[in-house]
C-alpha cells in the first residue's frame, strides 16, 4: 500500500507527499506495480514509503525493520523474530 513520496532528500526537499490515492495493481515477490495519476510528478531518486497489507510478509522477508523519522533518518533497528 502506497502512503508517502519522499522527494530526492537533498537539501531543502519537501515535506513528504501523501500517495494513499496511487493504487497497487499487482505485487510479485518483492516488486509492485504502481497506477499513479498522470499528474503525479515522481523522478529517479525519489522514495516511496509503503505499508504492508499482512504483517507476515514483512516479517518474512527481512530479518531487521529500521525505524526513521519524516526526512528517513534510521531512529531505531528492530530485530524480527519469525
Amino acid at each position: 500500500m502506497p502512503l508517502r513520496l519522499y522527494p530526492r532528500l537533498d537539501a531543502g526537499a519537501p515535506a513528504p507527499i501523501d500517495i494513499r490515492s496511487w493504487r497497487t495493481t499487482k505485487i510479485m515477490d518483492q516488486h509492485v506495480f504502481l497506477e499513479i495519476p498522470d499528474e503525479a510528478e515522481i523522478a529517479v531518486g525519489d522514495v516511496i514509503a509503503f505499508g504492508t497489507s499482512h504483517p507476515c510478509l514483512t516479517f518474512d522477508k527481512w530479518r531487521q525493520l529500521l525505524l526513521v523519522d519524516d526526512r528517513l533518518a534510521v531512529k531505531e533497528v528492530i530485530e524480527t523474530c519469525f
